[in-house]
């Protein structure tokens, strides 16, 4: 059995991974800590005992010799170095929940200190494993391929952006190489250019992010046009699980990290497409481009967005 520890139970996405490593037989969740940057320790004791996690760690240290591996559910992205740093540096595999990182600067630090460690990530949003990803691609080949494509999804253009993002990543690959913002009012078009793939209309922040209001996922082909929008959510479970139980037991993510970090990548470049009106080379970002986390997990904290009760905050984007 791979023991694995939560970091931060800020969101609802640690009741789901819990749950989620049950339905398998290598991982389980023995232990976790929790920065009380969003929920109190009542909370963290209830959770514990709801999902059979036997021991709630004091410090990070504590937590970094009793597991085997972690995932770090922070919903302030700009803690996730400090979170995951200790256990790098140990030698232990990490996922990173979406979105990974909120800044150039960190991206860069990351990569970096993946390099210098050796150790395994993974990380982003579990809309990489929907089943109907898989089944719309190999639908679309028969057809031809894709010569055009639209996504869309509810909520802020990073915390929730990241789902849309990473389904198009998924299912192209890590093509986008500009982003150009052709819409506002109360929600963002943009239009991402893809190296060597088709144009894609992109839409955020479609509305709230509620039951009802989930991502959609349209591929025009030559003769026809294609559209994924699941009801009762997308398919994913059997396929996270799978990915997951291979990365702590072997230390092979289903993605290179500069294939999860250019989701981040994207949202920073939609960003500045709207602070500047103009098309956003990836590779021109400014340096000191931000999505602010602290701002993020107060107002997600004083809504009480982490019962998913449809309120979200709004990402601040900072240069």
């Amino acid at each position: 059995m791979i023991n694995i520890g939560l970091v931060d139970l800020d969101t609802t996405h640690p009741a789901f991974f819990a749950a989620l490593l049950k339905g398998g037989d290598d991982l389980r969740v023995t232990a976790v800590f929790d920065g009380g940057a969003v929920q109190t320790p009542e909370y963290v004791t209830q959770f514990s005992r709801e999902h059979g996690i036997e021991r709630i760690c004091a410090s990070l240290d504590e937590l970094v010799s009793a597991v085997d591996g972690a995932m770090i559910c922070s919903q302030n992205w700009d803690l996730r170095l400090d979170r995951v740093r200790p256990f790098l540096e140990a030698g232990k595999p990490v996922f990173i929940d979406k979105p990974m990182v909120g800044s150039l600067r960190d991206m860069d630090a990351l990569t970096a200190l993946a390099a210098n460690t050796r150790a395994p990530i993974m990380g982003g949003s579990t809309m990489r494993y929907a089943d109907e990803l898989v089944a719309l691609r190999e639908k679309v080949e028969g057809l031809g391929g894709a010569v055009s494509a639209f996504a869309s999804g509810p909520g802020d253009l990073l915390n929730y952006g990241t789902h849309v993002v990473e389904m198009i990543t998924a299912y192209f690959g890590p093509r986008v190489e500009a982003v150009t913002h052709i819409g506002g009012g109360r929600s963002h078009l943009f239009r991402l250019d893809q190296q060597g793939g088709p144009p894609i209309l992109l839409q955020l922040s479609s509305g709230r992010v509620e039951a009802g209001n989930g991502t959609v996922f349209a591929v025009t082909t030559e003769r026809t046009l294609e559209v994924v929008q699941p009801k009762a959510g997308w398919t994913m479970k059997a396929s996270a699980l799978k990915a997951l139980t291979r990365f702590f037991r072997e230390g092979v993510a289903p993605a290179p990290l500069a294939e999860s970090l250019h989701v981040v990548r994207v949202c920073l470049a939609a960003a500045e497409s709207i602070r500047t009106g103009r098309t956003v080379a990836l590779a021109d970002i400014p340096a000191g481009a931000r999505f602010d986390g602290t701002a993020y997990t107060r107002d997600f904290a004083r809504l009480g967005a982490w019962q998913g009760d449809g309120l979200s905050a709004r990402s601040t984007y900072i240069v």
